[in-house]
């Protein structure tokens, strides 16, 4: 097994969230740094970085725990963990307005094993994910802990 296979997100008994590696049992990411961190996929994963204005801001880390992307350069980085895509959705900042006076974001695709490439998707056949239309969506949930799953919630005490 590949070190890089063997990290997970789990969340302990005081519905913290952290990192692991099963294989070293280092802590990747401390519990509670993070208000909540979507599994990895292709070796990073999402993490809510904080709230503002009803707004969740999300980063992508890598497997080391370094901060990838954030939403400091994108308005929005949609769920991708156990989605079956190779890419993952984002949303441009824009200051560009529309008639009406509307931030004008435009979609960008990223891929999961390089988030530093940008692909730019046809808008015509992007959807947006359903859980930004209807605030959850069940694959867009699933995490490596969650409740419910005995081996993924660890006593860290």
């Amino acid at each position: 097994m590949n070190i890089n296979d063997a990290v997970f997100v789990v969340k302990n008994t005081q519905n913290k969230w952290g990192v692991v590696n099963i294989i070293t049992n280092a802590i990747i990411v401390p519990f509670g740094k993070f208000q909540r961190i979507w599994g990895y996929d292709t070796h990073h994963a999402l993490v809510c970085t904080g709230y503002e204005n009803k707004r969740i801001n999300r980063a992508i880390i890598d497997v080391r725990g370094n901060f990838v992307k954030n939403t400091e350069q994108y308005g929005i980085i949609y769920p991708f963990y156990g989605t079956g895509v190779e890419y993952i959705l984002v949303t441009t900042k824009s200051t560009d307005k529309d008639a009406k006076g509307h931030a004008q974001a435009h979609y960008k695709l990223l891929s999961k094993e390089n988030p530093v490439s940008v692909y730019w998707p046809n808008i015509e056949v992007t959807e947006r994910p359903r859980d930004y239309i209807n605030h959850y969506h069940p694959s867009y949930d699933k995490m490596d802990a969650y409740d419910g799953d005995y081996d993924a919630l660890w006593n860290t005490d």
